[in-house]
């Protein structure tokens, strides 16, 4: 499941972001396509669009228009089994669904009323990611080889 939602994700990429070496991600994403509802695992499904939405998001925000044709497309020729399962999702006649909301509600009342269990963590692990970059960059720029006084040499 999670090699099918990585896989197609990259691919997504390539296609969306790549200049150049777009043929794997043509020869790869019909398969994908196929792969990921015979996995029969809402998550993946949901963790595949939320990613495509991202990465057309940030490509151009028009491109999030075409989501919900992609959506209506899979609604339209999925097969029942998997049509159903992807419907389950929103069924609050569903237990499982009543408790993934019930702890939905739990944890955002939770970060509501001891915020300083969630900022200070987040901030602490923001700041260590970037001094290690920072640190990153310094090493990068005192021992790379091509660059003399701040400057790229042209090769």
């Amino acid at each position: 499941m999670t090699l099918v939602l990585a896989v197609t994700c990259a691919a997504v990429a390539r296609v969306v972001f790549g200049s150049r070496d777009r043929l794997w991600p043509a020869l790869v994403m019909p398969a994908l396509i196929v792969a990921l509802p015979l996995t029969f695992t809402r998550s993946a499904e949901v963790g595949v669009l939320l990613a495509v939405g991202l990465l057309l998001l940030l490509k151009d925000f028009r491109l999030l228009a075409l989501l919900p044709v992609v959506v209506a497309l899979l609604f339209a020729f999925a097969p029942d089994s998997v049509t159903d399962r992807m419907a389950s999702m929103f069924d609050m006649k569903d237990p499982n669904v009543r408790d993934r909301v019930a702890m939905l509600n739990t944890g955002r009342r939770y970060m509501l009323q001891h915020a300083q269990l969630i900022v200070y963590p987040g901030v602490a692990i923001m700041l260590t990611i970037l001094g290690i970059n920072l640190f990153g960059d310094g090493l990068r720029l005192a021992l790379d080889p091509r660059r003399t006084r701040g400057v790229l040499l042209e090769l």
